[in-house]
């Protein structure tokens, strides 16, 4: 990945609706080049996905929190042991995690009925032990907003 690479992932990370003929324009690049550029790095598996940033609140999920859970034996291990907890239409995202808990689940709910029953479903998987619930109040920077690469 080379200075141009960064330049075009500033353009798509920041609005992935940019086309290619503004950001060639900008970057003062052809069109075919910056099409050729983007279809290498969604084969080099650089670009995953293109995606939407929603607000969540305004179409009726209001909570979202983060469910810390602590698994046996103190460590995650594979995927397919938290494969039912991934596959929630409510977790947004899990993470392995050091510290005092051992997985890091993110979701959202509709209410805090819905957030109860959700993290019933989390603590019936066989490895979870226990779990602790903290409630996102305010957010300042979502993960859409992280976009390292440079403009110029």
């Amino acid at each position: 990945m080379d200075e141009v690479d960064r330049k075009i992932l500033y353009f798509l990370v920041n609005n992935a609706r940019t086309s290619a003929k503004r950001i060639g324009e900008e970057l003062k690049l052809h069109t075919n080049t910056v099409i050729k550029r983007i279809k290498r790095l969604e084969r080099e598996g650089v670009i995953r996905k293109y995606g939407t940033a929603v607000k969540y609140r305004k179409v009726g999920w209001d909570i979202h929190a983060i469910i810390m859970a602590k698994v046996r034996g103190g460590v995650a291990g594979e995927k397919e042991q938290l494969e039912n907890i991934v596959r929630l239409k409510e977790v947004e995202a899990v993470y392995a995690t050091t510290g005092a808990f051992d997985v890091l689940i993110l979701c959202r709910a509709k209410n805090r009925k819905h957030l109860f029953d959700l993290i019933k479903k989390i603590a019936q998987n066989k490895i979870i032990v226990r779990t602790s619930t903290q409630l996102i109040l305010f957010n300042y920077k979502d993960p859409f907003d992280f976009n390292p690469f440079e403009k110029k």
